[in-house]
């Protein structure tokens, strides 16, 4: 083989070997930036759980007005047994409905914190694939050449060597 033929074929391995490289890193470039956008989703899952449950906690607050308010209108006390029952009622539906919309934004949260963790964690991997393919590229190239090299006969003929006393 001649050397243009090798420096052609070392160049086409390191080429191909480079592409590799380039295809993990964008791989990883592009689960880093989903990644991201689930951690954002993430955040704004816990965002709406919160306004929820605020929301909540004010229209209980303002149920239990207009309860206090009705058994006021209609002469009824808002401290007779009956009442403070329907007022605990109310209180504790109040509560309930508050802490399910704050458990189901922490719940969405968590899956979309999940999925970002996975796609971090596959960047890693394709990035590390993207290397071992390209070593695997390069010495599969480098054994090619090696064996084309050493296949080929030499052009070159060697001459005997002659020492000064007539040896060889």
């Amino acid at each position: 083989m001649d050397p243009t033929t090798a420096g052609l074929m070392a160049a086409q391995t390191m080429f191909s070997a480079s592409g590799q490289m380039a295809e993990g890193k964008s791989a990883n470039r592009s689960a880093r930036y989903e990644a991201e956008q689930y951690d954002n989703l993430s955040q704004a899952a816990r965002a709406k759980g919160s306004h929820v449950a605020y929301d909540d906690r004010r229209q209980g607050r303002v149920l239990e007005s207009d309860a206090r308010a009705a058994m006021a209108a209609g002469g009824g006390s808002a401290s007779d047994a009956g009442a403070l029952e329907l007022l605990g009622k109310i209180g504790a539906e109040t509560q309930y409905n508050s802490l399910a919309a704050l458990f189901e934004g922490e719940t969405e949260a968590q899956g979309y914190k999940r999925k970002a963790d996975t796609r971090r964690y596959e960047g890693k991997l394709a990035k590390s694939a993207g290397k071992r393919k390209a070593l695997s590229t390069v010495l599969g190239g480098a054994s090619q050449i090696y064996s084309s090299w050493s296949s080929t006969p030499s052009t070159t003929k060697t001459r005997p060597i002659h020492t000064p006393w007539g040896g060889r």
